[in-house]
């Protein structure tokens, strides 16, 4: 109705004084649509009636009515197309650059987090589920990030969510914008919007500083990473060969090796050896408390060569804490730590106490 003039309006009126209510017929001689028209002849609505309260509204975000100063141009019109929206969410100045919060939300798109970009009923969302309830910090590091980058404020809420675990409660980090949504799918090589399957290191990332390429890793680690204390190993998941290799290329320009091998779900990305464990701690650390004291317990306690303190048999090797906890509970029936030494060989291993 909003787009059609008052002499279109007055032809139709004049026209069913002559041959009568006959809404269809009156469509096809005047070329308005069916709806307009009915809305006209059975609920005496006209084009360029408009409230006092569209009047004031119209006033107050500057809308201009073309025409007949009563002319109702369509509310869309007035406030999306052509017009500075009333309700859009404009980001500070800036927010264009790359810096280690956007890229700590990049890290983070390429794991647990997801674009939305729904062109139909317009709605682009940037969102996280954190699948561990406990993890309240990961939620909170992922929306100070975005309101860092962009001065925007996210949403936060319980909801279900659902992982390899099954159904299981998480909280949702979301924020609905057009401009910030569009931004961050830009540096996605693959064009996909950091889909599980196609989603790559964006090339900002490999040529920028190592502050950079440090705070995209520690947002994929948070995503989907992992500390085994019995291991001594961190490992990274996902289900894309060539992303996790593009994480591998990221670690060893931070001067950290690792090594990607195949599992049943995924593809892992192992990092081993109290160097290269260090050195991931003192350049990219986790931001989730509980994986942070994970790692550090485990380079408190790192060793590779142990023994039993009941019968003295000797474990060497990366898992020698795990098998030596499953030999003591087998053999002796006692549980690891209802021990109170366990003896290192290694003189560069530390005791367990």
């Amino acid at each position: 109705m909003g787009s059609h003039t008052k002499e279109e309006y007055e032809k139709v009126m004049s026209l069913v004084e002559k041959i009568g209510k006959r809404p269809r017929l009156l469509a096809r001689m005047t070329g308005i649509p069916l709806s307009t028209v009915c809305d006209w002849i059975y609920y005496r609505y006209k084009p360029f009636c408009i409230s006092e309260r569209w009047k004031k509204r119209n006033k107050e975000f500057g809308a201009k009515i073309r025409g007949h100063p009563n002319y109702n141009v369509s509310l869309k019109g007035c406030f999306t197309k052509g017009h500075k929206s009333w309700n859009v969410k404009i980001p500070k100045d800036g927010y264009e650059k790359l810096t280690a919060e956007k890229a700590y939300v990049l890290g983070v798109l390429c794991g647990d987090g997801s674009l939305h970009i729904g062109e139909k009923n317009y709605q682009y969302v940037v969102q996280l589920n954190s699948l561990q309830s406990c993890d309240k910090d990961f939620a909170e590091a992922f929306a100070d990030a975005i309101e860092a980058t962009y001065g925007l404020k996210c949403t936060v809420a319980k909801t279900i969510g659902y992982g390899w675990g099954g159904r299981r409660k998480c909280l949702n980090v979301r924020i609905y914008s057009k401009i910030v949504t569009l931004d961050l799918v830009r540096y996605d090589p693959s064009g996909g919007g950091f889909k599980t399957a196609t989603w790559r290191v964006p090339k900002e990332i490999f040529y920028s500083g190592l502050s950079i390429k440090a705070a995209f890793i520690r947002g994929f680690a948070d995503s989907e990473g992992s500390v085994s204390k019995s291991q001594n190993i961190i490992s990274l998941y996902s289900s894309n060969l060539a992303g996790l290799y593009d994480i591998l290329k990221l670690l060893q320009d931070l001067g950290i090796n690792g090594k990607v091998y195949s599992s049943k779900r995924a593809f892992v990305l192992n990092i081993r050896g109290i160097d290269n464990l260090k050195r991931f701690k003192e350049t990219v650390n986790f931001t989730i408390k509980r994986k942070k004291e994970n790692l550090k317990h485990l380079l408190r306690h790192y060793s590779t060569d142990l023994s039993c303190p009941a019968c003295g048999k000797r474990f060497v090797g990366n898992d020698a804490l795990r098998r030596l906890k499953i030999h003591c509970f087998a053999k002796h029936h006692i549980k690891f730590e209802a021990l109170s030494k366990v003896k290192c060989v290694s003189p560069q291993a530390t005791n367990f106490k």
